[in-house]
């Protein structure tokens, strides 16, 4: 199939052109970005612990999908299309560190970035309270203080 928008310049065998991607119902959003909030902070705690046990390896790709899931959820509350399944997007961001302290400092960014998307997404079902953040936050404020000694 040929994508949508290419161009060709010589079509000798008749591919036919792939058909737009369909867009998402408002239901299928709501479940995406309920879905990546839901992962985001789970993948939290489980990031914060592999920092501390310095398994900068698992914290890489942790921190990496975490990016991943929060650049989901601001493109679906900005309204703009998000890539089709098995796309690769450009990436927004440069990749995360690759020591502790500068992953602890990236995981803390994240954090920081969905704690004020966070009250947006509330209505569509991606709600997490506020007790949770404030254990995630407690959480790597203790893994902050075992780094620096």
């Amino acid at each position: 199939m040929i994508p949508e928008r290419a161009l060709v310049l010589f079509d000798r065998s008749g591919l036919p052109r792939s058909s737009p991607s369909p867009s998402l119902t408002i239901d299928d959003i709501h479940a995406q970005v309920s879905l990546d909030m839901t992962f985001f902070w789970a993948m939290a705690f489980i990031a914060a612990k592999k920092i501390a046990r310095s398994d900068t390896d698992s914290a890489f790709d942790l921190l990496r999908m975490m990016r991943g899931a929060r650049d989901r959820i601001q493109l679906h509350r900005s309204g703009t299309p998000v890539p089709a399944w098995g796309t690769i997007p450009t990436p927004h961001d440069p990749l995360p560190p690759t020591d502790p302290p500068g992953q602890l400092g990236y995981l803390r960014e994240l954090i920081a970035d969905l704690s004020t998307l966070q009250p947006t997404t509330n209505a569509v079902g991606g709600l997490v309270t506020p007790a949770a953040v404030a254990a995630i936050n407690a959480f790597v404020q203790r893994i902050s203080r075992q780094l620096q000694t």
